[in-house]
């Protein structure tokens, strides 16, 4: 699904964030239809930081498939933690230098990583770091000081076997020459495959409820901006794809 957006009047960058979580199961998909209704005319929707979802206890093992809650309330509670946590990471890397940003945005995932489990801390962390580089990184031409920053975001998603695709390879371009060729190819490979592995799951989670894929798709074609983000976002991520194989065989 679709981070919504709507844009603020700043000097810096400031927005208000809902988070519209496409989840497995029809009851879940009910909370990211009427989110999408609910959605303001002028709002600006961007493509989400997929996750990976580590197994309690069993770091290794990783699904691209959303967790399936068995009722909307579960969905909702959900959906709603996955908003504070977007957020706080949004608020703390806004209005501030990089290396502000930096240290702002390591406290605020030591913050919200308390008393929490480690397969929840796995996903903020993820979400601090694809939204880091998303809203940030990888849009500004870094210093040489800055690169070890990078380093550090890329290598949580690295580490956490994350999807991003679209996130992931602007990044590891920007760290060719700071990494070694072999580092960046060995990177770009776990990066593709954890994206094939996500586009997997997606057909998976199609074919068993194929219901909840008629509602979602209907309701995004009902707002424009919506369909059109989709729509540029299949293209982006299908152009990443192929520079991130094409790294991983350099």
């Amino acid at each position: 699904m679709f981070t919504l957006q709507r844009s603020k009047t700043s000097r810096s960058i400031s927005f208000f964030t809902i988070a519209i979580l496409l989840l497995a199961g029809c009851e879940a998909n009910t909370t990211s239809v009427e989110r999408i209704a609910q959605a303001p005319k002028d709002a600006k929707f961007e493509p989400p930081i997929n996750l990976a979802y580590h197994a309690p206890g069993k770091p290794t093992e990783v699904s691209y498939l959303s967790p399936v809650y068995k009722s909307k309330a579960a969905a909702t509670s959900a959906a709603q933690r996955n908003i504070e946590y977007h957020s706080a990471i949004v608020d703390a890397i806004v209005q501030a230098s990089v290396e502000e940003a930096d240290a702002n945005l390591r406290a605020a995932i030591e913050q919200l990583s308390i008393n929490k489990p480690e397969e929840e801390r796995t996903i903020i962390k993820q979400m601090a770091a694809g939204l880091f580089l998303q809203h940030r990184l990888n849009k500004i031409a870094l210093t040489d000081k800055q690169l070890p920053i990078l380093e550090y975001y890329v290598n949580i998603l690295l580490e956490t076997k994350n999807p991003t695709a679209w996130v992931l390879q602007p990044a590891l371009a920007s760290l060719e020459g700071y990494w070694t060729p072999e580092k960046i190819r060995k990177s770009a490979l776990v990066a593709y495959n954890a994206a094939q592995g996500h586009l997997q799951a997606e057909q998976i989670r199609m074919s068993e409820c194929p219901e909840c894929s008629a509602k979602s798709d209907a309701a995004i074609d009902k707002v424009p901006q919506l369909k059109e983000a989709k729509q540029n976002q299949k293209v982006s991520e299908k152009r990443r794809l192929e520079l991130l194989r094409a790294m991983s065989n350099s």
